[in-house]
C-alpha cells in the first residue's frame, strides 16, 4: 500500500523553458477572465465560479506519483500559476509565478464506521469545493485526496473558472495519466524526462484576443451582433418571488428528471431530417416551453462555444469557452418543424460571428444593466454529446463523479447531458433566489412533456396547442410576471442634495476614464461609454480618494453621478462626512462564515 502519513504534500514545481510565451511579462486579461475578474469583485466571496473535477478511484494510490502529476501539470500550464493583482490604476493583469507549490491535501476517513464513510466523504468534498478563491493572491487550484477504503478515493480537483474550462477536463484527463507513474523515480528534472511545455500559453491567447479587437479585425463581426440584437429583449420575465430571498440561502439548486432512449431517438431523427443537430431540437423545445412560462415571443438564450479554433490551443488549460447569445423568435413559426429551421438559421449565424468574445458583444450593444442580472443572457442551455472519457491510470480505475451544484451562473441554466449509463437527463439548474422552485419544477416537467411529444411530431400546430399565454393555473402560483422584455434596472434611491465636493470628484474621475468632457452628473455611466474595467478603475481610485471600502454593487444601484453622490453622502448635508458603507463587506463576512461552518468537520480531518 502506497500513501502519505496524514498531512500535505509539499513538491514545489519549478518552471521549465522553452516556451515562446513571455514568463515574467505581465499581461492583460482575457475577456472572460475579465467578466469573472470583474464578477469577483461585485460579489466578493462567491464561489459562483468554482470549477469542479472530481474522481472516483479504485485500487491502491501511490501518493507520492500522484502528488508528482499534479506538480508537473501545474508547472507545464501557466495559467495555473496565474493570479489577478491590480494595478495602480486600479486595472487587473495576469501575474505568473515562476514557482509555485500547490499542496495534494490528504483526509483519511478509515477510522470512521464503515456505514458513515461515503455521507461524510460526499459532505467532505462538497463543502471543500465550495470554498471561495482569492483572485489577487491564489492560487485558484487546490487538490484534495480523500481516502474512504484502502480500496476506493476521491481525486477532487477545485478551479477557479478563470483559469479552467470545460474542455479543459480533457486535457487535464489525459496529462494525469501521462504523468501518474506509480512505482517510478520521484519527480525528474530532467529535460529529457519532462515534456516541453506548450508553445503558446494562456497570456500568448489573451494578447492576441486584445490585439485583433484593438486593430479592428473583429469590427465586421461587432456590427453583425450589434444588428442582429436591435431590438432583442435584453432581460428574462421571471415571475417575481413573493418575498425576498435570505441572503444567506443557497444560490444554486438542481432540478433533474430522465430523458427516455425513445425520446432521444426521435431527437436525432428530426434532427437529421432538418439538416440540423440534437442540440438545436432540444433548444427549440426549450425556449418555446421557456416562452410558454414567461409571456416571451422573443428570446436570448446563452449558449457556449468552446473558443479554441487554432489548433495549438486545444492542448491548453484554460478559459477559452464563450458566451453566444442565440436569438430565438416564435412568431411566425407555425409548426414545430418551422421553429426548428428557425432555430438552426439563427444559431448558425450567430456561430460564424463566435469570434467576439462576449463581453465584447455586451460592450458594443450597451444593453441596460441591472444588479444581480447578468447583461444580455440571463438563461443558458446546453446539450453535451458526451461525457469526457476518464483517465487511464496506471493500477487504477477513474470514474467521474458529478457534485450538486450550490451556485447557479445565471437564473436558469438548462441541459439535456448523457448519464455514466448511456441514457441522458435534463437538468436544470437554477438561483432559488430568483426563481420559484414549483415554479423550476413545472418547467423541467413540461419541458419533458414538450421533448416526448413534439420532435415524434413535427408538425404540431404550435399556436393551437404550446403559445396560448400563461400556462393554465399558474398564475396565482408563480406569482406576477413583468411585462415581456422589460425589466428597467431600479430608479436611484431619492435623498438629500449630494456634497457638491463630491460630486465635483465623480465628475472629475468619470470625465478622465472615460476621455469624455461632455459628461455631465446626469448621465447614466454605461450611456456615456462605460464598462466593467472603466467601473474598475473609478471604484479602485475612489477607494483610495476617500479612504474607504465601497462596495462596486452601488455603481449599478446609481448610475448617475447625482444619485451616487446621493447615496455616498449619506445624509447630504454641506460638510458632512459619508458614513461608510458596509453592506458589501457585511456580505463578505456572512458568506465566509456560512462557508466555515459548512466545512468545519471537513477541515478539522485535515
Amino acid at each position: 500500500m502506497c500513501g502519505p502519513p496524514a498531512g500535505r504534500y509539499t513538491e514545489t514545481a519549478r518552471t521549465r523553458g522553452g516556451s515562446v510565451s513571455e514568463l515574467h511579462a505581465d499581461a492583460e486579461l482575457s475577456f472572460a477572465q475579465q467578466k469573472l475578474w470583474f464578477l469577483d469583485r461585485l460579489h466578493p466571496g462567491s464561489s459562483a465560479y468554482n470549477f469542479d473535477v472530481v474522481l472516483r478511484l479504485s485500487g491502491e494510490v501511490d501518493g507520492e506519483a500522484l502528488n508528482g502529476a499534479v506538480q508537473r501539470i501545474v508547472e507545464r500550464h501557466d495559467v495555473l500559476r496565474t493570479t489577478f493583482p491590480i494595478n495602480a490604476r486600479g486595472i487587473p493583469f495576469q501575474h505568473i509565478a515562476e514557482n509555485l507549490e500547490i499542496p495534494l491535501e490528504f483526509i483519511d476517513l478509515t477510522s470512521l464506521p464503515e456505514h458513515t464513510r461515503q455521507a461524510e466523504a460526499h459532505s467532505v468534498v462538497t463543502a471543500w469545493a465550495a470554498l471561495p478563491f482569492d483572485l489577487e493572491k491564489g492560487p485558484l487550484l487546490r487538490v484534495r485526496w480523500v481516502r474512504v477504503t484502502e480500496q476506493e478515493h476521491l481525486l477532487c480537483f477545485s478551479f477557479h473558472h478563470a483559469v479552467f474550462d470545460g474542455w479543459s477536463i480533457d486535457v487535464l484527463y489525459r496529462e494525469l495519466a501521462r504523468h501518474y507513474t506509480p512505482g517510478g523515480p520521484q519527480i525528474a528534472r530532467s529535460a529529457e524526462a519532462t515534456p516541453p511545455k506548450p508553445a503558446l500559453q494562456y497570456a500568448d491567447h489573451a494578447r492576441r484576443q486584445r490585439r485583433r479587437l484593438s486593430d479592428g479585425a473583429l469590427d465586421h463581426h461587432l456590427d453583425w451582433w450589434r444588428a442582429h440584437l436591435d431590438g432583442a429583449p435584453v432581460s428574462l420575465s421571471l415571475p417575481r418571488r413573493e418575498a425576498p430571498a435570505d441572503e444567506m440561502a443557497e444560490q444554486g439548486a438542481q432540478l433533474v428528471a430522465p430523458v427516455p432512449p425513445t425520446t432521444m431517438e426521435a431527437v436525432s431523427a428530426l434532427a437529421r431530417s432538418a439538416s440540423a443537430t440534437p442540440f438545436l431540437v432540444l433548444l427549440a423545445c426549450y425556449a418555446l416551453v421557456l416562452a410558454r412560462h414567461t409571456g416571451m415571443r422573443s428570446l436570448l438564450v446563452g449558449t457556449q462555444v468552446a473558443g479554441r479554433s487554432r489548433p495549438e490551443l486545444r492542448d491548453l488549460i484554460g478559459l477559452f469557452v464563450e458566451t453566444m447569445p442565440i436569438r430565438v423568435d416564435l412568431d411566425g413559426a407555425g409548426t414545430f418543424a418551422e421553429l426548428v429551421t428557425r432555430v438552426r438559421e439563427s444559431a448558425w449565424d450567430t456561430f460564424s460571428h463566435d469570434q467576439v468574445p462576449f463581453e465584447a458583444i455586451v460592450e458594443a450593444v450597451r444593453p441596460p444593466r441591472v444588479a444581480g442580472s447578468t447583461p444580455l443572457v440571463q438563461t443558458a442551455f446546453a446539450a453535451p454529446a458526451a461525457l469526457p472519457e476518464p483517465p487511464v491510470l496506471a493500477g487504477l480505475l477513474a470514474e467521474p463523479v458529478a457534485l450538486a451544484p450550490t451556485t447557479a451562473k445565471f437564473a436558469l441554466g438548462m441541459a439535456v447531458e448523457p448519464t455514466a449509463d448511456g441514457q441522458h437527463r435534463i437538468s436544470l439548474t437554477y438561483d432559488p433566489r430568483i426563481v420559484d422552485h414549483g415554479w423550476a419544477r413545472r418547467l423541467v416537467q413540461r419541458y419533458g412533456e414538450a421533448l416526448a411529444t413534439l420532435p415524434a411530431a413535427p408538425g404540431t400546430v404550435l399556436t393551437e396547442t404550446f403559445l396560448t399565454g400563461a400556462v393554465p393555473g399558474e398564475a396565482a402560483t408563480d406569482g406576477t410576471a413583468p411585462a415581456p422584455g422589460t425589466h428597467a434596472p431600479d430608479a436611484p434611491a431619492a435623498g438629500p442634495p449630494p456634497h457638491a465636493d463630491l460630486e465635483t470628484t465623480l465628475l472629475a474621475l468619470w470625465r478622465d476614464v472615460l476621455k469624455n468632457d461632455r459628461v455631465t452628473v446626469h448621465d447614466n455611466f454605461f450611456d456615456v461609454g462605460g464598462q466593467s474595467l472603466a467601473l474598475a478603475a473609478i471604484h479602485a481610485r475612489l477607494e483610495r480618494l476617500l479612504d474607504r471600502e465601497l462596495p462596486m454593487v452601488a455603481f449599478y444601484e446609481h448610475p448617475t453621478i447625482t444619485a451616487l453622490s446621493a447615496h455616498l453622502s449619506g445624509t447630504g448635508r454641506p460638510g458632512t462626512a459619508a458614513p461608510e458603507p458596509r453592506a458589501a463587506k457585511d456580505r463578505v463576512e456572512r458568506a465566509r462564515a456560512l462557508q466555515r461552518r459548512r466545512a468545519l468537520h471537513a477541515t478539522d480531518r485535515g
